[in-house]
């Protein structure tokens, strides 16, 4: 399987490279893509295998998408959390499993899921706004 600490590394440098990638966005994305190796190692395979990750960088959009795919048993996060019901528990009554794709969806503008050519793809998004321009403090009107 594919190291999620590699992995990370390498969503660093990508984002790293792009000037304007507010530090919030880069650490969203950064436990937004933690969780889902979570999900991955979890659910997809009985063992070990392979995770594929891409990550794309549109400055002009202010958009980040990030693309995992593995081979492993077909599986929709985003459809699995949907079904739970978000209610207050304490955390001895918290049931196991589920919250960490609830907190990715609530994390990233956008979440999709989908089973092509025998692989399961998970993208997510996320968008940031445009830098404030400075504001020069107007001269006192004496």
């Amino acid at each position: 399987m594919a190291n999620e600490e590699i992995a990370q590394d390498v969503l660093v440098a990508v984002l790293d490279r792009v000037d304007g990638v507010p530090l919030k966005v880069k650490n969203d994305i950064r436990i937004a893509v933690e969780e889902l190796f979570v999900n991955v190692a979890s659910y997809a395979y009985a063992s070990v295998g392979d995770i594929e990750l891409s990550v794309t960088v549109d400055g002009d959009a202010r958009a980040v998408t990030v693309t995992l795919t593995d081979w492993g048993v077909p599986f929709d996060p985003f459809s699995y959390a949907a079904a739970r019901p978000l209610k207050a528990y304490s955390v001895e009554e918290a049931p196991i499993g589920g919250l960490g794709i609830v907190m990715v969806k609530g994390l990233m503008d956008e979440c999709f899921y989908r089973r092509v050519d025998g692989a399961n793809e998970v993208r997510i998004v996320k968008h940031w706004a445009a830098p404030e321009p400075e504001r020069v403090p107007a001269a006192p009107a004496w």
